[in-house]
């Protein structure tokens, strides 16, 4: 592409904005016993568009994005080793079902894409492919509402199980909500659009078409639980005055569970043609 720009100036240059509001749903291996649920959310941007010739161009289109995506459990259970506040060790037993987790991501997108587009003097049909790399401008945040949960601390030493009190971290706690921050990686999507093109005028164009972005790689890793922080999806830690911990389904779940997600929606971009020059000639010695 740089080389055949250097021996081209382009036809056209464009640069515009765009809108795009979309739906997102996780997908990938998936061995927690999850089901993903469609999500939605938006981008909004500016691009710039640079013309080999009449029909070819190359686009980068930068933009914010804000989406979620959510998943579903039925059921749980597990047991966890843990000590009080008197220094009395026990297992922590736990059970529970419905839970819900939404987790909210904010990216800055930056995608590079070829763009072929047929001829007309007023209407053009258009289709754009290439990759898209994503940042994360915070960490993502992870809501899960547990529908149903309680717990209960079994003591061996005395061959007993306690169901309360509540402040210890046993008993009921349906419905209890917790939002954590989770690091993820930075994203790469393969991209691709496809479309109308209204010329409005010499000067402006409007692109209306339909697009997809599909995540290549995992977006969870090691990082993603705190260091030293439990990672079984309920943890209890002594020292905080509600001692029964909410970890996030991906916190509970790292090397069992592939956090991708691919978007769909419609896309709206009005453009500004900002120059154009003729092709220029070579002569090679």
């Amino acid at each position: 592409m740089v080389a055949l720009m250097g021996y081209y100036t382009s036809q056209a240059q464009e640069v515009g904005v765009f809108f795009a509001p979309h739906f997102s749903k996780t997908y990938g291996d998936n061995n927690a016993g999850t089901s993903a649920v469609v999500g939605n959310g938006f981008n909004v941007g500016v691009g710039y568009g640079q013309y080999l010739n009449k029909n070819f161009s190359i686009h980068i289109e930068p933009s914010y994005s804000q989406y979620y995506t959510q998943s579903r459990m039925k059921s749980f259970n597990g047991n966890l080793k843990a000590v009080d506040r008197d220094n009395d060790a026990f297992i922590l037993r736990y059970k529970g079902g419905q839970v819900k987790e939404k987790v909210t991501l904010k990216q800055l997108n930056i995608p590079l894409m070829l763009q072929y587009e047929t001829a007309g003097e007023s209407v053009r049909f258009f289709v754009k492919s290439g990759v898209s790399y994503s940042l994360h401008l915070e960490d993502a945040v992870a809501r899960t509402k547990m529908g149903s949960l309680s717990t209960s601390g079994y003591y061996s030493e005395y061959d007993i199980e306690l169901h309360g009190p509540h402040f210890v971290g046993f008993g009921d706690f349906s419905g209890t909500t917790k939002n954590n921050e989770i690091e993820l990686k930075n994203r790469w999507a393969y991209v691709a659009e496809i479309g109308v093109k209204q010329l409005m005028s010499d000067k402006s164009s409007l692109y209306v078409g339909m697009y997809f972005d599909i995540g290549l790689n995992n977006l969870a890793n090691e990082g993603t639980a705190e260091e030293g922080a439990s990672t079984s999806l309920v943890g209890y830690d002594r020292d905080l005055e509600n001692p029964l911990i909410i970890n996030s389904n991906l916190q509970s779940n790292l090397g069992k569970m592939t956090y991708k997600n691919y978007n769909l929606g419609i896309k709206v971009k009005y453009s500004f043609n900002i120059n154009k020059t003729k092709k220029r000639s070579h002569t090679l010695d």
